[in-house]
């Protein structure tokens, strides 16, 4: 089963959406402190991050950047998506297009989050055979 990992600073949030993806079947571990994720992804193997854009103390993006340059083909290779409360500006959107990011609104539908994440997982699977 593949294992994702679902970072937000917003504690009420992360449990409610980290209970209903487990309710589909997904492997969720969750994470309300960004500045402990780095430790945790080389802890575990992570087939897909889940991070706030607007996470405290390090936001999304910086989180995003740190895995991509990491020296690690294991870590800086997990597909990462990025929660938004609007769809990304062009400043945001061209940073995630560079650096290989998906994003979902976090008021979005769960079976929207369920669809995306699954089907992410089964691209990334492709890429990695």
């Amino acid at each position: 089963m593949d294992k994702i990992l679902l970072i937000d600073d917003d504690k009420d949030m992360l449990k409610t959406m980290g209970d209903y993806l487990r309710c589909h079947g997904l492997d969720v571990d969750i994470l309300d402190d960004t500045s402990q994720a780095f430790s945790r992804i080389r802890e575990d193997d992570y087939d897909l991050i889940i991070c706030s854009l607007l996470s405290r103390p390090i936001d999304g993006c910086q989180l995003s950047a740190a895995i991509r340059s990491s020296d690690e083909p294991k870590i800086k290779d997990i597909p990462i998506i990025l929660t938004t409360m609007e769809n990304p500006y062009t400043g945001d959107y061209i940073f995630m297009k560079k650096n290989r990011l998906y994003s979902i609104n976090r008021f979005d539908s769960i079976t929207t989050w369920v669809d995306k994440i699954r089907v992410i997982l089964i691209k990334h699977k492709g890429h990695r055979e």
